[in-house]
C-alpha cells in the first residue's frame, strides 16, 4: 500500500511541477523588421522565426497604410524561420506585416506586426503574386492558443490524482477495519 501512495505522490508532483512551457505551443520569437521598428532603409525581405519548426502552408503579406499589398516572392521555410522577399517598392509610411504560419505540431500562429519607413527607399521590383488578404484571416478554431486546453488537462490530471488518493485512502481504511475485526 505504501508503494501505491508513493506512486500517487510522484504522479501528483510530476503533474503539478511540470512547467507550463512544456505544454505550450509554437509562438513568434523573432521578426525582421521587429514590431514598431522605424526603418531608414527599406528591407529587401521580411522574416519570422517561431519557437518550433514551421510546416506548409505559410502566408505572409505586407500592406501599406492604404491597405495595398506589397508584392512578395513566395515565402521560403528554413526550419523555424519563414522569409519572404519584397518585390515591390516601399515608400515612406506605415506598414503591416501579417502572417499565418503552421508549426510542425499543426498549431496555427497568426499575427500582425507594424513597422515604418522613415524615408523613401526601393526594393528590387519584379512581378510576383502575394497571398490574397482573405487567406490571412484566421478562423475561430485557429485562434485557440491551447492555453485553456492545457489548463483543463493539468486540472483534470490533478483532480484525477486527488480522486485516486481519496479512493486509496478509503480502501486502506477499509482494510484496516477488517484487520481489526478479524483480530477481535
Amino acid at each position: 500500500m505504501r508503494t501505491a501512495f508513493r506512486l500517487l505522490a510522484a504522479t501528483v508532483a510530476v503533474i503539478v511541477l511540470t512547467p507550463a512551457s512544456a505544454h505550450s505551443h509554437a509562438s513568434l520569437v523573432e521578426s525582421d523588421p521587429e514590431e514598431g521598428q522605424a526603418l531608414k532603409v527599406a528591407p529587401e525581405s521580411v522574416s519570422l522565426t517561431l519557437s518550433e519548426p514551421v510546416a506548409e502552408p505559410v502566408f505572409v503579406a505586407v500592406t501599406d497604410a492604404a491597405d495595398e499589398v506589397v508584392k512578395t516572392a513566395p515565402a521560403e521555410i528554413e526550419v523555424r524561420t519563414v522569409t519572404a522577399k519584397l518585390l515591390g517598392e516601399l515608400e515612406e509610411g506605415e506598414y503591416a506585416l501579417s502572417y499565418r504560419l503552421v508549426s510542425a505540431d499543426a498549431h496555427v500562429v497568426t499575427g500582425t506586426l507594424d513597422f515604418s519607413l522613415a524615408s523613401p527607399a526601393a526594393s528590387p521590383a519584379s512581378p510576383a503574386p502575394s497571398p490574397p488578404q482573405a487567406e490571412l484571416a484566421p478562423s475561430a478554431a485557429d485562434e485557440d492558443s491551447g492555453t485553456d486546453r492545457d489548463r483543463l488537462l493539468v486540472g483534470g490530471g490533478v483532480a484525477f490524482a486527488l480522486a485516486l488518493a481519496g479512493l486509496l485512502y478509503f480502501v486502506r481504511l477499509g482494510l484496516r477495519s477488517r484487520a481489526g475485526d478479524d483480530g477481535s
